[in-house]
């Protein structure tokens, strides 16, 4: 009897391992099966994303990650897809999926990095961070570089900036967008020469881009060329002529230059389509104060610092006119404004206040 009980006892344990190796294996072959499918429909999703059909490829995407939960590649593409139909946080919850099931795909740290930059300014330094990580885990594209570059010319981290956007160009010669941020980060370091010579590279990769011409012609300005200036801000023009901002820095060249009747034509140009914007208001009351008529002039700068109360400059100027009018009392109140506004032609002007 005791025999009989014992080998019950083992065929019963040998029969329920049977049917665990079994089931096994039927989850296996159920798994590698909806594998299968969800590559099928995964590579038909790709082809729908090609012809930017987004939401049918939201679809195939969304029926792959029910059936294969750890395919990487289907999360990566949905939340490419999501970014592309500007659901930034559903793009988000993607990429750091695909980030917790492969940590050394660098291609997520980088889609996470550019959907913050492009979500959310303030968090730049979570978007440099994501940049940093997928350049470490060999996601080294030129783009990579140029976006973490942005990042720190954002944040004012301009050598940073520079070495990101050389890093790029190293990368990707041709990479237009590339020169042009580099000029600008050369500019704000007050290295003209280097500046235009960038903008230059970028015209030359992408003759089209105004904003090139705009910012070459701001430092051309700053190096005392105002006839190149101009040629750059008609080029400008030229390519955009709703472009204003041109419009509004040709006009302050042109004052350089004398030709004070075409710069305030240029500025009024600007103003019957931008009614709000503060700078050409600014410029208009040079032209003025050039042109002698010191109350226009003063009305003018009234209305720059009435839509931009610390437009430094406006400041400064205003109290140049109210001490042509004789009011020093009110020149010396809007040049200390100008002083505290960081505008640093103001403090040798406030040393003549009491």
């Amino acid at each position: 009897m005791f025999k009989k009980i014992i080998i019950s006892t083992i065929l019963f344990l040998f029969a329920g391992t049977t049917v665990s190796l079994f089931a096994q294996n039927e989850a296996e072959l159920t798994k590698q099966k909806n594998l299968k499918q969800a590559k099928i429909l995964y590579n038909d999703a790709v082809n729908k994303i090609n012809e930017k059909r987004y939401q049918e490829a939201l679809v195939k995407l969304n029926q792959a990650a029910i059936l294969a939960q750890d395919f990487d590649l289907v999360f990566l593409q949905r939340g490419k897809v999501k970014f592309e139909m500007k659901d930034y946080t559903g793009a988000m919850t993607d990429f750091q999926k695909v980030i917790t099931l492969n940590p050394a795909l660098g291609e997520a740290y980088w889609a996470m990095g550019y959907t913050l930059l492009t979500k959310d300014t303030s968090q730049l330094s979570k978007a440099i961070d994501y940049f940093t990580q997928a350049i470490s885990n060999s996601y080294e594209e030129a783009w990579v570089f140029y976006y973490r570059g942005l990042g720190y010319l954002l944040q004012k981290q301009y050598q940073k900036a520079l070495s990101d956007f050389s890093a790029a160009i190293e990368k990707q010669p041709n990479y237009a967008l590339a020169y042009h941020e580099r000029g600008s980060a050369k500019m704000l370091i007050s290295d003209y020469q280097g500046a235009i010579y960038d903008y230059r590279s970028a015209l030359n990769y992408m003759p089209n881009l105004v904003y090139a011409y705009n910012n070459m012609g701001n430092c051309l300005i700053k190096t005392g060329d105002f006839n190149g200036a101009i040629n750059n801000y008609t080029a400008a023009i030229t390519i955009d002529p709703d472009y204003y901002k041109a419009l509004n820095n040709r006009g302050a060249a042109k004052m350089q230059t004398g030709e004070t009747e075409k710069a305030a034509e240029d500025i009024n140009g600007v103003l019957t389509t931008q009614k709000e914007y503060a700078k050409a208001y600014n410029n208009l009351g040079n032209t003025k104060v050039k042109l002698k008529d010191l109350k226009g002039a003063l009305e003018d700068y009234n209305k720059a610092i009435e839509l931009d109360k610390n437009f430094g400059i406006a400041y400064l100027n205003r109290g140049l006119v109210k001490e042509l009018q004789g009011d020093l009392d009110g020149a010396c109140k809007d040049w200390k404004m100008a002083e505290q506004l960081k505008t640093e032609e103001a403090q040798k002007f406030v040393k003549e206040c009491k």
